[in-house]
């Protein structure tokens, strides 16, 4: 599994949250497993439908500066985590900069670290390593 970053937002006893669409029901996440994303072809989720499908699959940027400018699409940024993932079977997402992952693991050491991090106040720059 290679290291890549990912948002979230917090949700039901502290865990780590999807922003948009759940994953087998629910949009808290468990940690500490392998978990494989629901892949299937989509058109890209909230924008009108140029035609383009592809398989869907959890998001994810290689490189915490690579989150920069995502976080800018959001009204309040200051209620995102920024956390450190691990992923495999990745491919890229056409027309984006984003890597679309089959399986991914959230690891509790890890989501405590981003946690305390998204404490400070926000500002852009913090999240560039």
């Amino acid at each position: 599994m290679m290291p890549a970053y990912r948002v979230f937002r917090v949700g039901a006893d502290n865990r780590p949250a999807t922003l948009f669409h759940g994953w087998w029901g629910s949009r808290t996440l468990p940690l500490d497993m392998e978990l494989e994303a629901q892949v299937r072809p989509v058109t890209n989720p909230g924008k009108k439908s140029t035609g383009r499908v592809f398989m869907s699959g959890w998001h994810v940027v290689p490189e915490r500066r690579d989150v920069h400018g995502y976080l800018r699409r959001f009204k309040r940024p200051q209620d995102l985590v920024v956390c450190k993932v691990y992923v495999s079977d990745v491919r890229e997402k056409p027309g984006s900069k984003v890597l679309l992952a089959d399986k991914m693991v959230i690891y509790s050491k890890d989501w405590a670290y981003a946690k305390r991090k998204a404490r400070v106040p926000y500002r852009l720059d913090f999240y560039v390593e």
